[in-house]
């Protein structure tokens, strides 16, 4: 994983060389470089406040080759958004709900090339290949078991996944955005046995937009 400046032009994909035999279904999916720029501006536009952000590259891929773009928003903060996720259909019910990317938030005060963003951009990527590796689909809604390493870092147990941003993209359709927003295990206990979206309002109610950050350091929801 490394970093670099954000692109000017369309990225230069390089494949890793790999020795050892991969199945196919392991064998990574590209974006176009058409496809990729388009994604890149909609996540400049999207979250962006304009200025040149950093692109984190994986160096080996499985199912997805899922790269991280790190931009600061309007107000300062720090969005981590993956660029390739959604080029591999995942097993979703609902054809319009087949592609997606996600999105991560963390505070101003995150340095973009120190240790905390790295674990973050690590995270996005190893959730990237879950409905790959699984068979299976990410959507609104769902919840997802945080790493080691990442409830290490930050505390959290695990992700509440909703939908923060959608485009048509030429060549590939629909393509969700879903922010992968930072939770505690009561929490996601509570959702799993209820309903995702009511303990989310209660979330924002308590915290606001605190509740999207990986570095927020917030109390637990009493539940």
């Amino acid at each position: 994983f490394m970093y670099q400046k954000w692109p000017t032009a369309s990225i230069t994909m390089a494949l890793s060389t790999k020795t050892k035999e991969i199945v196919t279904m392991k064998l990574p999916v590209y974006y176009t470089p058409e496809q990729m720029d388009q994604v890149l501006e909609f996540i400049n536009q999207s979250f962006g406040n304009g200025e040149e952000g950093l692109v984190g590259h994986e160096i080996e891929s499985e199912y997805v080759h899922t790269d991280v773009a790190v931009v600061t928003t309007d107000e300062g903060c720090r969005c981590f958004a993956t660029f390739g996720m959604g080029a591999r259909e995942m097993n979703s019910p609902v054809p319009n709900l087949a592609r997606a990317e996600l999105v991560m938030f963390a505070t101003e005060d995150m340095k973009v090339t120190g240790e905390e963003a790295l674990v973050i951009a690590s995270e996005l990527q190893g959730m990237s290949k879950l409905p790959f590796e699984n068979d299976t689909w990410l959507g609104p809604g769902h919840t997802v078991p945080a790493s080691s390493r990442f409830c290490d870092t930050f505390g959290f147990d695990a992700f509440a996944l909703d939908v923060i941003a959608a485009s048509d993209f030429q060549d590939l359709g629909k393509v969700l955005f879903l922010a992968a927003i930072p939770i505690y295990k009561g929490e996601r206990k509570a959702m799993m046995e209820g309903n995702t979206l009511d303990v989310l309002e209660q979330l924002e109610e308590e915290f606001g937009v605190g509740m999207y950050f990986a570095d927020s350091y917030r109390m637990e929801l009493k539940l």
